[in-house]
């Protein structure tokens, strides 16, 4: 998983430390980014235009093999989840999916078995979209071997509304 999140929905300035330091035909095209060797990667963005790497402090560093993963509110409490899809066998058995449930903004707590989404099929791809058009995020993954799966959200909680028309 790699992921750029900008902290409290504030977006990121220039980096002018980094443009001063590199000639106007050598600047990057994007801002620099340290690297950092872990599984996953978190950076959220400093006050001073700076991308901190705090995928251990989140609880985001490990989730299998990522293939693919996006950020959601999945259970309606205003603090975007994180879903992954894993694909690669590991110690002799498939890495399940991953569902991390966000801690009111300060940390993420992986909820895969409480949710009822722990999945060791293989999948390369997912979806958020409201299958049953109960107003909540519902989940399609795409195994490699088999037709995609359907998960349908049936968490209970947070600020949903119903509006019949």
């Amino acid at each position: 998983m790699h992921v750029v999140f900008n902290t409290m929905g504030r977006t990121c300035p220039t980096l002018p430390t980094l443009e001063k330091r590199v000639k106007e035909s050598e600047k990057p095209k994007t801002p620099y980014v340290e690297v950092v060797k872990r599984l996953n990667l978190l950076f959220t963005c400093e006050t001073d235009g700076r991308f901190t790497e705090n995928s251990v402090d989140w609880g985001l560093d490990v989730t299998g093999w990522s293939w693919s993963s996006r950020f959601a509110d999945l259970d309606n409490d205003q603090c975007q989840d994180v879903y992954v899809v894993n694909g690669v066998n590991i110690k002799k058995e498939w890495a399940s999916n991953k569902f991390l449930r966000n801690i009111e903004g300060q940390h993420f707590v992986d909820q895969t078995e409480k949710a009822g989404l722990t999945s060791h099929l293989t999948a390369g791809a997912f979806s958020f979209l409201d299958i049953d058009s109960d107003g909540d995020q519902d989940i399609i993954t795409v195994p490699f071997d088999v037709l995609p799966i359907f998960h349908l959200n049936q968490m209970d909680s947070g600020n949903s509304i119903d509006i019949e028309l």
